[in-house]
């Protein structure tokens, strides 16, 4: 078993797909304090995994639904959408160019992480 994986990994890495895609490194801040109660969430907070290549964002499937905004270097925002919960793949604006800052917020916690489009 672990050859036939290993052989698949192998096969994901030559065929250059997989090797061009670059996960984004995201850090997670509250946006929404909540002044009733604890402030702690009831369950691990999970992080989203996506990955980028050229203008594409790829989610993993099963991820909640979120509010995304891209600003640039000034902190101004660029370019917003939703990312429905049944979305995988995104493709932003060609007219974009340089490094922003992907946030994606959803459940009162904001998940932020830097891409070079």
């Amino acid at each position: 078993m672990k050859r036939v994986l290993l052989f698949l990994v192998a096969c994901f890495l030559m065929s250059g797909q997989v090797t061009a895609m670059e996960e984004i490194d995201f850090t997670v801040g509250k946006i929404d304090p909540n002044p009733i109660g604890h402030d702690v969430p009831r369950g691990p907070i999970e992080i989203p995994t996506v990955f980028i290549e050229n203008y594409t964002l790829f989610f993993t499937s099963g991820h909640a639904e979120y509010a995304m905004s891209i600003k640039d270097e000034y902190g101004c925002v660029v370019y917003t959408n939703i990312v429905g919960s049944n979305e995988t793949t995104i493709i932003l604006p060609s007219m974009l160019s340089g490094t922003y800052e992907l946030c994606l917020y959803a459940g009162g916690y904001c998940f932020s992480g830097e891409i070079e489009l």
